[in-house]
């Protein structure tokens, strides 16, 4: 007669057991040190991150907090007084996530194991990070990546079932490129010595290999393979800016960058698998009547279709403008604006869910109010993301792709 009992309390002490063993992947414990020996940071037990048809895996508790659903956006961001900002949408709506911290100059998120995660920069230039807990529906505190995790710009974040950061350095004026890598637990830190920049690096992963595009000290744009011997730089011929590149990966593994010229044109060259690069063209190359130019570097992402989108902020407007690669005539589109509101802030850029081409997010400058931009049918359609003005470029990631 007290079997039953007995039974249910075992299975209830398990239950719970299986949350807080998924709750502890939010705690980075021990960390690696960038001089000297470098222990390796440990993030907790590694779980079944794919179990549930939401990728929540054991400790999902129901709907997550955004709504469910396969396919979602995440946006992460700073509010103008330095606090963490991040945001979800699925199923047609938007839901804020609550994400402790402040004192951050900027963020950036990834996709880890369908789950969303976020590095951030803070004002003293360390690394922080988080991963989103499915068991109480929120981030943890962040935590260092390593001790002396320091970085002088914005960092680059690679997700998926793995993630990889490329940062610069900051100690004393220090302008190489440093990698990290995570994949259950932090890995040593690699020091790419031959990597110098005082710009923000990009990050991209080719076939399990990860590059690092950046603009050299000698304002030359390099593709550079991150390894344990100080990385391998390869300059792209006749590719120069004062500003850092945006780059995106295409399903065939051709990269795609773009950058701001020093006469503030947009150009953009590409190179397939390991071949070399193509000779630079602007983005106006075999267009009529055409200005895309911008005072600032432009960001890069593929829409719905994997076609490669380039967004800038208008030379002299402060306007929002997209324009689109044509794969069969290698030639881009007439600038479209996204809106007919100014910024001084940049956008980010993501894949259509189902329902879109392309997904866009900017800051309004007269109010610091963050805003979404769908892109349909050749035009985009706005609305404000829920609570609070952002203070930070934000970073836009498609989950569950």
């Amino acid at each position: 007669m007290v079997r039953a009992p007995l039974i249910l309390s075992l299975l209830s002490i398990c239950l719970v057991a299986a949350c807080a063993e998924s709750s502890s992947l939010s705690d980075l414990g021990t960390h690696a040190d960038f001089s000297g020996d470098q222990s390796v940071g440990d993030l907790g037990p590694e779980v079944d991150q794919h179990g549930g048809d939401d990728g929540f895996g054991m400790c999902d508790l129901g709907a997550p907090p955004d709504g469910g659903g396969p396919e979602r956006l995440f946006v992460a961001a700073t509010t103008t007084g330095g606090a963490p900002y991040a945001a979800q949408r699925a199923s047609g709506s938007w839901a804020t996530l609550v994400t402790p911290g402040s004192g951050l100059l900027a963020i950036v998120a990834a996709e880890y194991a369908d789950r969303p995660m976020v590095v951030g920069r803070q004002t003293d230039d360390g690394l922080t990070s988080a991963i989103f807990d499915p068991c109480v529906g929120t981030f943890p505190s962040p935590a260092p990546l390593f001790t002396l995790a320091l970085t002088a710009e914005r960092p680059s974040v690679l997700g998926g079932s793995v993630v990889d950061v490329v940062f610069r350095g900051s100690l004393s004026g220090d302008q190489r490129l440093y990698a990290a890598h995570y994949a259950g637990t932090w890995q040593p830190a690699l020091t790419l010595g031959n990597f110098l920049s005082v710009l923000p690096p990009v990050a991209l992963r080719t076939n399990a290999e990860v590059h690092a595009l950046f603009t050299g000290t000698d304002g030359t744009l390099y593709d550079g393979l991150v390894n344990a011997s100080g990385g391998a730089a390869t300059p792209i011929s006749g590719a120069s800016s004062d500003r850092g590149p945006a780059a995106t990966l295409a399903s065939d593994g051709t990269t795609y960058v773009v950058w701001k010229a020093m006469d503030t044109n947009l150009k953009w060259s590409e190179r397939g698998g390991a071949g070399a690069y193509a000779a630079p063209k602007g983005l106006c190359d075999g267009q009529a009547s055409c200005l895309i130019a911008s005072d600032e570097p432009p960001v890069v992402s593929l829409d719905r279709s994997g076609a490669p989108v380039a967004a800038w902020i208008g030379k002299g407007d402060g306007i929002v403008y997209t324009s689109r690669l044509d794969l069969g005539s290698a030639t881009w589109s007439a600038a479209l604006a996204v809106s007919t509101e100014a910024t001084t802030i940049l956008p980010a850029l993501a894949p259509g869910l189902s329902d879109a081409e392309l997904e866009v997010v900017y800051v309004r400058s007269s109010d610091g109010q963050g805003r979404h931009a769908r892109k349909n049918g050749g035009a985009f359609t706005t609305s404000d993301l829920p609570s609070g003005s952002l203070g930070s470029r934000p970073t836009l990631v498609r989950i569950g792709q």
